[in-house]
């Protein structure tokens, strides 16, 4: 009696994911700000320039066996997608960028009258103030930051990335290890608390806890909801020193 020889791991995913057509491609819709001007746009063909928003899409590779993922300018991005909350990295946007994409997505103009709203917008407002003001630290010194206090950060991690991880560190603490794969890897945007850890090997951990609702998002139930109690972030000197020459926080 011999085992069943096993199907090799991007076989069973393809399979998997391929019965469910696109639909089943993991976190297939995100949005960013561009990490330099020279990127074409999908749709237009024209340049995407720096620091303005892009959104992608995964897509299934003709050239290889996995995902890429195609870029477009907000405005020529024609999608699926039907809710801002599945487009990964919405929250983390400027406050006025979020309103043009929710815009672009629903059609409707966002209620900004809402309290999780107006929490969610002075948040922002904060945050890309420390942000800015900590845009001149150089990226390596940006990664020693996040080591002083243990965070767990991927190589292709943009500046914008980093800078969004230390900044809502020094304005709110740090979050604790993830309850479900134990990675330092939890991320605040807006009302929204997601991991960027892994499980196992290279199965990204989905966990994921609404705290507060931004427009329509559903708060995480309080008898399902895990208790994540910040500490003190641990400060770097070159980020000081930067914050120091903007003001301070």
């Amino acid at each position: 009696h011999h085992s069943p020889r096993r199907r090799p791991l991007a076989q069973v995913l393809s399979m998997s994911y391929g019965q469910l057509g696109d639909a089943g491609i993991p976190n297939r819709y995100r949005v960013e700000y561009c990490p330099t001007g020279r990127g074409g746009c999908k749709a237009c063909g024209s340049p995407m320039a720096e620091f303005t928003p892009r959104c992608g899409e995964k897509m299934r590779s003709h050239f290889f066996d996995g995902f890429e993922i195609k870029w477009f300018h907000p405005h020529c991005y024609r999608t699926s997608c039907k809710t801002v909350h599945d487009i990964v990295g919405f929250q983390k946007l400027k406050w006025t960028d979020q309103l043009v994409l929710y815009k672009q997505i629903t059609g409707a103009n966002a209620d900004e009258g809402e309290a999780g709203a107006q929490r969610a917008k002075e948040a922002s407002g904060m945050l890309w103030g420390v942000a800015e003001a900590i845009a001149g630290v150089p990226k390596p010194k940006l990664k020693e930051a996040l080591e002083l206090n243990g965070r767990m950060f991927g190589d292709k991690a943009s500046p914008f990335e980093l800078r969004h991880t230390i900044a809502d560190g020094l304005l709110n603490g740090r979050l604790p290890p993830c309850p479900w794969c134990k990675c330092e890897a939890l991320e605040q945007e807006g009302g929204l608390i997601t991991c960027r850890g892994y499980l196992e090997g290279a199965t990204a951990c989905e966990f994921k806890q609404t705290a507060y609702g931004v427009m329509g998002s559903k708060v995480t139930a309080a008898a399902e909801a895990v208790p994540l109690e910040r500490v003190p972030w641990a400060a770097h000197p070159a980020v000081e020193k930067s914050l120091h020459k903007a003001g301070g926080l």
